[in-house]
């Protein structure tokens, strides 16, 4: 019989503009600026007046910044 291998499914909470803000130490407006730029992950659409940003991609984002 085969080893069976299991993983754990993860789960990716979706942040709110004050967490991120709190994360990454920047303001709204200077986040925006970034992810137009293409320089700062996207925020997602969670339903018509929502967005949210995935907490993996904002903690790759701070791991990918030069050490301060």
């Amino acid at each position: 019989m085969a080893a069976s291998t299991q993983t754990t499914p993860t789960t990716d909470r979706a942040l709110k503009i004050g967490e991120v803000r709190g994360l990454v130490g920047l303001g709204t407006s200077r986040i925006y600026e970034l992810e137009k730029a293409g320089q700062f992950p996207r925020r997602r659409l969670f339903g018509s007046r929502s967005v949210r940003w995935l907490q993996s991609e904002i903690m790759a984002y701070i791991q990918s910044r030069p050490a301060a």
